[in-house]
């Protein structure tokens, strides 16, 4: 329907007696009044009660030239949250038959009587009035329906907020679930593995321990009847095994764990510069094995006899030989073993 002006619907007949000073709390309070007779059950809705409206917005429009709209807004917003949130009755259905029967009333034989009494008359104020009338109410049943409208398109309950807001953020929410319960299940397994890792390396470790000083306590046990080199012999021969258990324990440990514990982080290195406390270990244990082992040969098989003899003779020159024999040995194994273990950042430089 096209919408009707209604403060131009008297084609220059002036039937406003405020001349343009518009009562607005008068005005509202008339606009509610006719609408407390629309505000009832279709089926109740009479045309006797149509035409008893009918003559209220009649009324109305020879007080005023127009129509205000916001109160009409104002009782359609209150009469949906009264009885349709509820579920009660189509307020707004009841509304909108109740006004076409009001606008149906201009067909009627009594609006068509008083029509033409008008026009007979001469009475333009009159036909004016009823014309305008007519225009009201079809801008009434307009303003109405866009009222219904607007409330149905913008206004939502707590309900309706929390369905939309759940419909929005449901793929949020099951990508984030399925990201943490992916996080949490890595995280658990993880965790136990570490767990399950290190319980592993201290038994172990304290088995290796405490197995080894348990043996090295039954090797110096006979300290009293075993010579001094056998004993440092069979002390190095043990620790040999010890640390090369225990460098072999730490390795599988770190495959296990992927965790590294070589000196450097260079792909390229050689297993010497990797871990170089270990061979310095090896290389120290040894050197004492092989100098403890050649001294027992010597006692063992009375070597020294000749040497004493020699000593007795030319000790001086005996003991610079021979211990700087031994000396330029051990010097030349260690720097041997430096460079093997030197890091190869320090050769790039």
């Amino acid at each position: 329907m096209a919408g009707i002006n209604v403060s131009k619907t008297n084609n220059g007949v002036r039937v406003n007696k405020n001349k343009g000073k518009y009562p607005t709390a008068e005005m509202t309070s008339r606009v509610e009044g006719f609408f407390e007779l629309l505000l009832i059950d279709s089926n109740d809705f009479t045309n006797k009660e149509s035409e008893k409206v009918f003559f209220k917005i009649y009324e109305y429009i020879k007080e005023y030239d127009r129509i205000l709209y916001s109160p009409i807004s104002n009782i359609c917003y209150q009469c949906f949250i009264k009885y349709e949130v509820n579920g009660q009755i189509d307020i707004f259905g009841s509304l909108v038959s109740n006004i076409e029967k009001v606008s149906g009333f201009s067909g009627t034989f009594g609006y068509k009587k008083r029509m033409e009494k008008a026009k007979r008359d001469g009475d333009e104020t009159e036909v004016q009035l009823l014309k305008d009338t007519t225009k009201a109410i079809v801008k009434i049943w307009d303003h109405v329906n866009l009222a219904q409208n607007q409330y149905n398109v913008l206004s939502q309950t707590d309900d309706e907020y929390r369905k939309k807001f759940d419909k929005l953020m449901s793929p949020v929410q099951e990508k984030i679930n399925d990201e943490m319960r992916t996080r949490i299940t890595e995280l658990s397994r993880n965790m136990s593995e570490q767990l399950l890792t290190l319980v592993g390396i201290f038994t172990a470790l304290a088995f290796l321990l405490f197995g080894g000083i348990s043996s090295l306590e039954n090797i110096f046990s006979g300290i009293q009847t075993t010579s001094l080199l056998k004993l440092v012999i069979l002390g190095c021969i043990w620790g040999l095994c010890l640390v090369n258990l225990i460098f072999v324990f730490l390795f599988c440990v770190s495959k296990m764990t992927k965790l590294s514990f070589s000196s450097t982080e260079n792909g390229n290195a050689s297993i010497f510069q990797k871990y170089p406390i270990f061979w310095w270990t090896n290389y120290i244990i040894i050197t004492i094995l092989l100098v403890s082992s050649l001294l027992y040969f010597f006692i063992r098989n009375n070597m020294f006899k000749w040497l004493e003899d020699a000593f007795a003779q030319n000790p001086g020159v005996v003991c610079i030989v021979t211990g700087g024999i031994s000396f330029l040995i051990i010097v030349k194994i260690g720097r041997v073993l430096r460079d093997m273990c030197k890091n190869i950042k320090e050769e790039e430089k």
